[in-house]
C-alpha cells in the first residue's frame, strides 16, 4: 500500500472517530498501524497508535490507551519525530485526567505545550492549551482557564483547525457558564454547535447540546432547554457517550424540579446517580449528588439535603476541584442553620 493510501486510512480512521463509531474507529486504527508497518513508515504507526489510544481512552479502556500513547510516545522517541512525541505526551495527559489524576495530567499537558511551541506546532499548542484550560477550569482558576481557550481559539485559527477551535468553544460556553455570564456562555455554545454540524463530529454535538441547556435553564427557557437535551440524548446514544448521558439525566431533573413536578426529578436523578456509579464517572456523581440535595431542599428534608451536599462538596474536593467546595462551603452553612430553624423535615 502506497504512503497515500496509507494516510487516506487514517482519515477514514479519523472521520469514524468523530462519529463516535468507536469499534469501527478502532479497527481502522489497528488497520492503519499495520500497513504503517508494512510500509516501514514510523510515522504512520505512531500516528495510529495515538489516535487508536484516543479511541480507548473514549470507550474508557484506560489501560490499553495508556499502552498505546506510551508505545506512540517511544516510537516517536526512537525516531526522532518531535511532533508525534509532543502529541502522544498530550494523549497520555488526557488519559491520567480521565483517571482524575489533575496533578500527573497537568504536568503531561504543560510538558506538550513546551514540546509544541519548541517545534512551532500551532494544532497541538491549540489541543494542549485547551486542556490546561480545563484543568484551571476544575480548580476554580476561571480567568486562567478563559486565557487558556482564547489562546487554543487564536492557535486554531492559525492552521484552520477546526476540531480544536469546535472544542475551545465547548470550553469557553463552560467557562461563561461557571461564572455566571449566560447570555455569553450560550452564544459560545451556539457557535460549537454550529461547527459540530458542518464537521458531523456526533461526540461534541452531545456534549455541546447537554451544555447549551445549563444557561437556557438560568435564562428560564425551560421548553428550549428541554429540546436541546432531547437531541444531547440522541448524540449521546448514538456515540455512546456516557458523561454526556449523565448530564442529560441530571439537567432534565433540574428542570422537571423547576416546573414543579419533583417526582419525575427524583427518577431522573436517581437514574443519573445510578448510571455515573456504574460507568465510574466520579465528578459526574458529586454532580448529581449536588442535585438531589437541592431536590430534597425544596421537598423540605432538609436534615438529608445538608447531608447529601456535604457528601457532594468532600467528593468534589477529594477530586481537586476546588472551585466546587467554594461554592457549595456558603449554602451548606446557610442549609444547616435551617435544619435548625422550625419548619417541616419529614426526613
Amino acid at each position: 500500500m502506497s504512503g497515500t493510501a496509507c494516510a487516506a486510512r487514517r482519515e477514514s480512521a479519523r472521520e469514524m472517530e468523530q462519529a463516535g463509531r468507536w469499534s469501527a474507529a478502532a479497527e481502522a486504527y489497528a488497520a492503519a498501524f499495520r500497513h504503517g508497518a508494512a510500509e516501514r513508515s514510523p510515522e504512520a504507526m505512531v500516528e495510529a497508535a495515538r489516535g487508536s489510544a484516543r479511541v480507548r481512552l473514549a470507550q474508557g479502556r484506560l489501560d490499553e490507551a495508556e499502552e498505546l500513547a506510551v508505545l506512540a510516545g517511544e516510537m516517536a522517541a526512537l525516531h526522532g519525530l518531535e511532533r508525534a512525541g509532543a502529541r502522544a505526551l498530550n494523549v497520555r495527559g488526557m488519559i491520567g485526567f480521565a483517571r482524575h489524576d489533575l496533578d500527573g495530567a497537568s504536568g503531561l499537558y504543560r510538558h506538550a505545550l513546551e514540546r509544541a511551541r519548541a517545534v512551532h506546532d500551532d494544532e497541538l499548542v491549540g489541543h494542549a492549551c485547551q486542556n490546561l484550560g480545563v484543568v484551571a477550569n476544575i480548580r476554580g482558576d476561571l480567568h486562567e482557564a478563559r486565557t487558556l481557550y482564547l489562546e487554543s481559539i487564536g492557535a486554531s485559527a492559525r492552521t484552520g483547525d477546526r476540531t480544536a477551535a469546535l472544542m475551545a468553544y465547548h470550553n469557553l460556553g463552560v467557562i461563561c457558564t461557571d461564572m455566571g455570564e449566560w447570555l455569553e456562555s450560550e452564544l459560545y455554545f451556539e457557535r460549537g454547535l454550529e461547527l459540530a454540524e458542518r464537521l458531523g463530529h456526533v461526540p461534541m454535538l452531545a456534549r455541546l447540546s447537554v451544555g447549551v441547556a445549563e444557561p437556557l435553564i438560568h435564562l428560564g427557557e425551560l421548553g428550549q432547554a428541554g429540546e436541546s437535551l432531547d437531541r444531547a440524548d440522541r448524540f449521546a446514544r448514538e456515540s455512546d457517550d456516557r458523561e454526556a448521558a449523565v448530564a442529560v439525566l441530571r439537567f432534565r431533573g433540574i428542570v422537571a424540579r423547576l416546573k414543579g413536578d419533583t417526582a419525575a426529578a427524583g427518577e431522573y436523578l436517581e437514574q443519573a446517580l445510578a448510571e455515573s456509579r456504574a460507568a465510574g464517572l466520579e465528578l459526574e456523581q458529586a454532580q448529581v449528588l449536588g442535585g438531589i440535595a437541592h431536590l430534597r431542599y425544596v421537598e423540605g428534608r432538609r436534615a438529608e439535603a445538608c447531608a447529601l451536599l456535604e457528601a457532594a462538596r468532600d467528593r468534589f474536593a477529594a477530586l481537586g476541584a476546588r472551585r466546587e467546595p467554594a461554592r457549595l462551603d456558603p449554602i451548606l452553612a446557610e442549609w444547616k442553620a435551617s435544619v435548625l430553624a422550625p419548619g417541616p423535615d419529614p426526613a
